[in-house]
């Protein structure tokens, strides 16, 4: 559960074992250790379904993330399932089973836990088994088993590290365009805020939203009183709970010789005909494959690699991915190599932008 909170709420876990469903309370119990032993060796296999969410909640209550995953949701987009089919409509696809979803959105954290709630959880990792075996078989078949256990070991890598405060900038688009000392200001308030809201276990906005604080970076003057606060468009509440505190740290602003480096700007429209190509090469090797090719090769893929053309000796640029490398990486590098003048076009534009 997450709706009022910043770290998620741990309701109830669900585990199947061997044909056997065990709802384990972690509310009347409140201390679930002994099952950490199973969960962060890499024996036994731990097997979820679009897990994303999942693996937060363990780094949340254990402080890190299963020693072993499969994420059939993953399996699934490597077999033709699309890329992410739920786990009631691959249920239904792969072992003609029915499920009844109703009960997703209700409150996991009330007790009693009603039938209906028990009897959907138990559904929910029922045939996590007979679905792993199923798509096992068909990814040998087709010689993908180890694609599949690549991303899902990227996946938990990625969901090991613990997320920077001082990196929630980054997730502002467009960032990049404002100033040095507006894109520390950003960098600053949002680094302030995600302590407050961690300290205090509340989302976000509960604290203040992006919108104000974008209002607060592009500011011509920083504001220095409640009413200055308001007058850039910040909510009344906001102002009332939180004015003290930013004002306060507003006011111990970064001088220009401590400001960061400026941000990168995104791949120009100058690139296009390079993303095009590299994505068209993508898109029929994704058929060849009977892949989606967001699997293959995402919009993020295709412009770090571009990326990399531009950053490092030729020579030296791999994909991160080591199957996607080779699948991708030699027909990618014709490309490259046959629009070198390009590629020095938008070497100068990323060096003429810092």
């Amino acid at each position: 559960m997450r709706s009022d909170t910043f770290y998620p709420r741990l309701g109830l876990l669900q585990v199947g074992d061997n044909g056997t469903q065990y709802l384990i309370d972690p509310i009347a119990l409140s201390n679930v250790d002994a099952l950490k032993p199973v969960f962060f060796d890499t024996k036994p296999l731990k097997i979820l379904h679009a897990c994303s969410e999942d693996l937060e909640v363990f780094k949340t209550i254990w402080g890190q993330v299963p020693g072993s995953l499969f994420d059939t949701q993953i399996a699934a987009s490597f077999l033709g399932f699309g890329l992410q089919i739920g786990y009631q409509g691959l249920l239904n696809k792969i072992l003609g089973v029915d499920i009844n979803k109703g009960e997703t959105r209700s409150d996991w954290c009330q007790r009693p836990l009603t039938d209906n709630q028990k009897h959907y959880a138990a559904q929910d990792v029922a045939y996590l088994e007979d679905v792993y075996y199923q798509l096992t078989e068909s990814l040998k078949r087709q010689s993908r088993l180890s694609w599949v256990e690549e991303d899902c070991e990227a996946l938990l890598s990625a969901a090991a590290i613990e997320p920077s405060p001082e990196r929630y900038y980054l997730k502002f688009r467009h960032a990049w365009r404002l100033d040095n000392r507006r894109q520390q200001l950003l960098k600053d308030v949002c680094t302030w805020r995600e302590l407050k809201a961690r300290q205090r276990d509340k989302p976000r906005n509960f604290i203040i939203k992006d919108v104000d604080i974008l209002a607060i970076a592009q500011s011509d003057k920083l504001p220095d009183t409640p009413q200055k606060l308001l007058n850039l468009g910040l909510h009344r509440m906001t102002v009332k709970k939180e004015a003290d505190a930013l004002l306060s740290f507003l006011s111990q602003a970064r001088s220009d010789d401590e400001l960061i480096e400026k941000l990168k700007p995104p791949i120009p429209v100058i690139a296009k005909p390079l993303i095009s190509e590299l994505k068209s090469v993508a898109k029929d090797m994704s058929q060849d494959l009977e892949l989606p090719i967001e699997v293959l090769a995402s919009k993020k893929t295709i412009e770090a690699f571009i990326m990399s053309c531009i950053e490092l000796k030729l020579e030296e640029v791999k994909l991160n991915s080591p199957w996607r490398n080779e699948v991708l990486y030699k027909n990618w590098m014709k490309i490259i190599h046959n629009q070198q003048e390009l590629l020095s076009l938008l070497k100068t534009h990323f060096n003429s932008a810092h």
